[in-house]
């Protein structure tokens, strides 16, 4: 092979090589942080859908009460209210699927309007009739049981992020989309 040739294609491969070394190339695609305002909502650092029920162990100490309903344990623990407890829900494989924590009366309303102020869902209950409806975030992963009109919270829910038809079916059970009728009609 001619010497002339030689160098072409030794000069070719340098070219080439140089282009793939100083070109920008896109690397491999970063998971991207979601914005705060819709990342997964937590109860004292326990996540719902991650968090192990020995981790919650851990947290809250021992359940003050444990239930098994259609095959989920409810462990109860303590809380800031001397009436009412904070509820884990359990699932078979030992993961939390929801927490409920009653929320003291003094709790701050605007929770309900900075994070809830166009909910995914509002669902009707027990407490609708005194005013009580769930405002449901299911970007967020949290619900809150809550009464505008006196600006009241009752109780914050956190499960997984998740879609309407799932909450629905796994988290509302006794709620309803429908609103109750007023005694007026």
């Amino acid at each position: 092979m001619p010497i002339k040739l030689k160098i072409i294609i030794v000069v070719i491969i340098a070219i080439l090589l140089g282009i793939w070394f100083f070109v920008p190339r896109s690397s491999t695609p970063k998971t991207q942080q979601l914005p705060l305002s819709i990342q997964q909502s937590s109860y004292r650092s326990l996540i719902p859908g991650k968090t192990l029920k020995s981790i919650v162990d851990d947290f809250l100490g021992k359940p003050i009460k444990a239930t098994i309903i259609d095959g989920s344990l409810i462990q109860e623990y303590p809380s800031l209210d001397k009436e009412r407890s904070v509820s884990v829900y359990l699932n078979k494989d030992e993961v939390v699927s929801l927490i409920i924590e009653p929320v003291l009366p003094s709790a701050p309303f605007s929770e309900v309007y900075e994070n809830f102020q166009k909910p995914d869902l509002v669902l009707y209950g027990p407490y609708s009739p005194l005013g009580f409806n769930l405002f449901v975030s299911l970007t967020r992963g949290m619900a809150v049981l809550a009464n505008p009109d006196s600006q009241i919270i009752y109780e914050r829910w956190y499960f997984p992020i998740t879609n309407k038809d799932y909450f629905l079916s796994a988290y509302s059970t006794g709620y309803s989309l429908i609103p109750p009728p007023t005694e007026q009609e």
